[in-house]
């Protein structure tokens, strides 16, 4: 008899012990998606210039259209996709056009709005919940917030989406996960509506071997520095590799002979841009030559945007892009100098 009640409690603890095993891998999850719509054709491109409007605050939270605002701001100059027009810049243009809300942004003031802060997109929005509910568990904290982006000139919607989400979205067995932070709450709203944008401008990106390159990682020999040559020996060594002497790096008038070769892969192409894998040292604007292995293909090129993984760059010549047109086209990235 006791062997069997034994044997029974033992049976109890494991499901007991599997199913905290099996919420605590939940833990952190939440099957709530933004609902949203990228207009069809807009890329990255397009809305690289951006100004974002204070949101309206219908919540009745004090300061939750504020709160908001900022943790947007943050998100998408993360990104580093975007070129944001500055806060003040866009609080002083309001003010001189007497826009005080959204509804109050007329075609004459908005195409006004666009002229004075060089952008060529808005953002407006609304925070429609921030509170703190009483349910049965305690206290839950609820976060919903509406988005809009707007062509300046035409008005068109580009990119709408909507979020919400409440703090019990993540809790598992005996209250694990549960959120109870209203800031909190509104960082992952905020979070995962830029990061669908995000991966509505660049669906579909490949990894590609040449990721083991990225920065943090060892740079295989092959792709290391090339060490400092004779002058003749360096211009032969050049003109092998497809680059001339005219792209040999000069800054403040000195001439260096330090070349740096990475190998690296097309991902995307975009309108008058394309993406790579990004490589060690790479920042914004920074110019470098691309070519094609084993080929006497060239093109010198600017890096305008830099994400964790890949580097977005515009052809300095934009005829050159008929020689780079395929996704997942190996090319040598070739350094030319101290940049």
């Amino acid at each position: 008899m006791f062997f069997l009640f034994h044997h029974r409690m033992d049976t109890a603890q494991k499901i007991i012990a599997l199913v905290m095993v099996m919420s605590l891998s939940l833990l952190g999850c939440s099957t709530k998606a933004p609902r949203g719509y990228l207009k069809r054709g807009v890329t990255a491109s397009q809305i690289r210039t951006i100004a974002l409007l204070p949101f309206d605050n219908i919540s009745g939270h004090p300061d939750a259209g504020k709160k908001v605002t900022n943790l947007l701001l943050t998100e998408l100059a993360n990104t580093e996709m975007f070129e944001i027009a500055e806060v003040g810049e866009v609080e002083n243009t309001l003010r001189d056009l007497r826009v005080r809300t959204t509804a109050e942004l007329n075609s004459s003031k908005r195409q006004n709005l666009g002229e004075h802060l060089n952008v060529r997109v808005i953002i407006v929005g609304s925070v429609d919940e921030y509170e703190a509910r009483q349910a049965r568990s305690g206290t839950v904290p609820v976060v919903s917030i509406s988005a809009r982006m707007l062509d300046v000139q035409t008005g068109d919607i580009l990119w709408t989406i909507s979020h919400t989400h409440d703090g019990n979205d993540w809790e598992t067995v005996f209250g694990f996960g549960k959120i109870i932070s209203l800031s909190q709450l509104a960082q992952i709203v905020i979070s995962e509506m830029v990061e669908s944008l995000v991966q509505e401008l660049r669906p579909g990106f490949v990894r590609f071997p040449s990721d083991d390159i990225l920065p943090g990682k060892t740079v295989p020999e092959e792709y290391r520095e090339i060490p400092q040559q004779s002058s003749q020996s360096k211009t032969q060594t050049e003109k092998t590799e497809g680059i001339g002497t005219q792209d040999t790096a000069v800054e403040n008038n000195v001439v260096s002979n330090k070349v740096t070769k990475f190998e690296s892969h097309i991902l995307r192409i975009m309108e008058d841009s394309f993406y790579i894998n990004r490589f060690p040292g790479a920042k914004k604007g920074m110019e470098f030559t691309i070519a094609k292995p084993e080929q006497n293909i060239t093109a010198r090129v600017r890096v305008i945007t830099t994400y964790k993984l890949m580097l977005e760059v515009k052809l300095l010549i934009s005829e050159d892009k008929r020689h780079f047109t395929s996704i997942g086209e190996k090319v040598n990235i070739i350094v030319s100098g101290q940049q």
